[in-house]
């Protein structure tokens, strides 16, 4: 995968998780069984966030790879992650 960017101000709601969760769907269904996200060394929120999302890193690629076995795996593993969103009424 290449470029996912959230507003900061949309950040820690599950935007990410979902994006990448529909982005695995469709490539499995295209045939895909891994995928590979470039993400910059440096980038500590962005590495958190796919180090969660399972994508290990590959120093021979310079690349985090993760096995889409299963894609509606990501959205179960981290939906502990997801903070829980209270509405009121009046």
């Amino acid at each position: 995968m290449y470029r996912l960017a959230i507003e900061p101000s949309e950040r820690r709601q599950g935007v990410a998780t979902a994006l990448v969760a529909v982005a695995e769907r469709r490539l499995f269904d295209k045939g895909a069984r891994r995928v590979t996200a470039l993400v910059a060394h440096d980038d500590h929120v962005a590495n958190h966030f796919w180090e969660a999302a399972g994508y290990q890193k590959d120093d021979d690629i310079g690349r985090r790879v993760r096995s889409i076995l299963r894609p509606d795996s990501l959205r179960t593993r981290m939906a502990q992650d997801i903070p829980k969103t209270t509405s009121t009424t009046a």
